[in-house]
This record gives structure tokens, C-alpha cells and sequence, in this order.
């Protein structure tokens, strides 16, 4: 199951691909969304470790993603698959329940003050497919589910700029493209998870604190600021 992910300032998107053979697609104060929700991190935690040692390679390039993202788009698709495949994926992120009830306490916790929390779970189906209902109810139970029909076999270019639109707009700008040109041939449907959160630190770094430092990347040393500060 192709996972493609992208994370920019905050912003995270994870787009899950369905090729039909299983069954139908079937820096403001405030802190943050996550704290206000009380979210228990460490399955999250285990599984980001984990997708990054599978997928950043050998490290001689940059790797950026939202294993959250990831995660939430994995459990949404999970009631559209195989028996076998809901394992996998249950071994992977841990329950989908888990992770549904932890996105909604994180949407409810981004909700006034100064944060701003926008989630879009999105399944695009074919033109002319009819999803699985029960496939749909579960869905829905997601934040910002929501269910669209586009041109996927007909014209995948169309139905791409169609996606690419609306993790645009949900991410306000900072994603302008999730899905690459040629990525939905063959398709008959798309899940695609998009996240954009703007929240000020818990405990906010001091100007003053931040200093020229050597960071050590994959092309050698070079110099920039470090923010640092001392929990209390």
C-alpha cells in the first residue's frame, strides 16, 4: 500500500492510493492542540520510529513527514481492507479506535484561543463506483470525513488537480501538491489526510537565548541559530 507523505511549517498530508482489488473504496500563545487534548504519545511515538528507519533511506538526503498523519490515514483506510491487512495495520499504528478518538480530542482541543486546527479526511472515489457503506459510516466518524467523486479513470490529471486543491486549501497554501502527476493511474480511489496547526510553544523561547551554532548535515558543518531553553 503506497503511503506518500509531505510536512511543511506545521502542515502534514498523508495520501493512501486504492487500487480496488479489495473491497470498495471501500505563533500564537495558547500551547498546543495535542497537550489540550491530554494525548498519550507513545504508540505514536514507536510508530514514527519506526517509518522513519523504513523510509528515510540511508539518510544522505533530507526526510520530512507527519507520522501522525500517516498514522490517522492508515486507520481510516483499515476498515476498507482485508482482515489481513487490518492487522498489519493495527500492528503498525495500534488501534484505529485509539487513533480516532485521539484525533477528535486534538480537533475539539484546537478550537478557540489562539491555536488554529484544520483536518481534512478526504476519500476522492471514480466517477460511477459506489463506495461500501459501512465503509463510509466509519469514515465519517472521522474529523473533517468527507466523501468526493472524481474523474480518476476518465482523466487522473483532473482528478489530481482536484485533490491537490483542497490539501491546498485545508493546509492553507503551505501544500500546494500531495499528489505528483502520474501517481493516480490506475486507481479507483484516493484516502488523503491533510493537517494544518498553527500553535504558539507551551513555554516560548527568548530572542535573546538564540545563538549561532554548528549543525552537522549530511553536506558538512555549517552555522544557525539555535533556539534553547530551560524547562522549569
Amino acid at each position: 500500500m503506497p503511503v506518500k507523505r509531505c510536512r511543511k511549517n506545521g502542515q502534514g498530508a498523508a495520501l493512501c492510493p486504492l487500487r480496488g482489488t479489495g473491497p470498495e473504496a471501500g505563533e500564537n500563545g495558547g500551547g498546543s492542540p495535542w497537550q489540550a487534548a491530554r494525548v498519550d504519545t507513545a504508540p505514536d511515538l514507536r510508530f514514527a520510529i519506526a517509518l522513519f528507519g523504513a523510509a528515510a533511506g540511508t539518510g544522505d538526503s533530507n526526510y520530512v513527514c507527519s507520522p501522525w498523519s500517516v498514522a490517522c490515514a492508515l486507520a481510516a483506510l483499515a476498515p476498507g481492507t482485508t482482515p489481513d491487512a487490518r492487522d498489519e495495520i493495527a500492528t503498525a499504528v495500534g488501534s484505529p479506535d485509539r487513533l480516532r478518538h485521539e484525533a477528535a480530542l486534538v480537533a475539539e482541543g484546537g478550537r478557540g484561543g489562539d491555536a488554529v486546527l484544520q483536518v481534512a479526511n478526504r476519500l476522492w472515489v471514480d466517477e460511477g463506483r459506489i463506495p461500501n457503506p459501512s465503509f463510509l459510516a466509519e469514515l465519517g466518524l472521522w474529523p473533517g470525513a468527507g466523501v468526493h467523486t472524481a474523474p480518476i479513470s476518465r482523466d487522473p490529471e483532473e482528478a489530481r488537480a482536484l485533490v491537490n486543491a483542497d490539501v491546498a486549501a485545508t493546509t492553507r497554501g503551505l501544500i500546494p501538491e500531495i499528489i505528483g502527476q502520474g501517481t493516480l493511474r490506475g486507481m479507483a480511489a484516493v484516502l488523503v489526510n491533510a493537517l494544518y496547526l498553527l500553535a504558539g510553544w507551551l513555554h516560548p523561547f527568548r530572542p535573546e537565548d538564540t545563538a549561532e551554532e554548528a549543525f552537522h548535515a549530511p553536506g558538512g558543518a555549517r552555522n544557525v541559530a539555535m533556539m534553547r531553553a530551560r524547562s522549569l
